[in-house]
């Protein structure tokens, strides 16, 4: 674990989805090249897939297709469809997941589900891995106007969780996006280097590093 300071225990635990809770590149990465064979086009491999992911369907889209965003609204209907129905194939919970989630809830901290992922998949993801107990809230890529990395998702779960300030929060996530979120809310930035660009997303000013999940365990204090 790296950081510059020590962070206080939370009282809220706020968690990305893709590349943080779960490793969901296999699956994100079928629809996107079912997504490409509409247009007659080869698939992707999955590595080049996974640098995409994070800022939502239409940049996943944007960036493994290199079309215009009016074409990419056009295909957005398709790829919702086919990825919300195999949206849990492939996936599973990344190591420490499932330890994390029962430690937090050990101790009554509360927990949310913050992702730019859409509402809908994301839901079946939480639902079919058997974690979406654990969550008060999830915020989702379409929740709100705005997503990561503006903090108003942040914000929202935080209201959600019983106006917990942000303060006393930790957002965990894999990406630039997350860091900057939880930094512009005021809320402690952990980050866990998974499908983002690690160099960005250090360059945003993370408060901790950590290698994985089950790393936080001790930090979350007695039980």
């Amino acid at each position: 674990m790296t950081g510059p300071r020590p962070l206080p225990r939370p009282r809220a635990l706020l968690l990305d989805l893709d590349g943080t809770l779960a490793d969901t590149l296999p699956d994100l990465a079928r629809a996107v090249n079912q997504a490409r064979s509409l247009l007659g086009w080869p698939g992707m491999p999955v590595a080049a897939v996974r640098v995409h992911v994070g800022d939502g369907v239409q940049r996943l889209l944007r960036g493994c297709t290199g079309l215009d965003d009016r074409t990419v609204e056009l295909l957005l209907p398709r790829w919702r469809e086919f990825y919300l129905e195999h949206c849990v194939e492939e996936t599973a919970l990344l190591p420490g997941a499932r330890e994390l989630l029962g430690e937090a809830r050990a101790r009554g901290i509360p927990m949310a589900v913050v992702t730019n992922k859409p509402l809908a998949p994301t839901r079946r993801i939480l639902e079919g891995l058997g974690i979406d107990g654990f969550f008060g809230a999830v915020l989702a890529g379409d929740s709100l106007p705005a997503r990561k990395p503006d903090p108003a998702p942040v914000r929202e779960a935080l209201r959600l969780l019983g106006e917990v300030p942000p303060a006393d929060a930790w957002l965990v996530g894999d990406g630039p996006q997350d860091v900057e979120a939880a930094r512009a809310a005021g809320a402690a930035a952990v980050l866990l280097p998974g499908y983002g660009d690690p160099v960005l997303a250090r360059a945003a000013g993370p408060d901790l590093e950590v290698r994985c999940l089950a790393d936080l365990v001790p930090l979350l204090g007695p039980r």
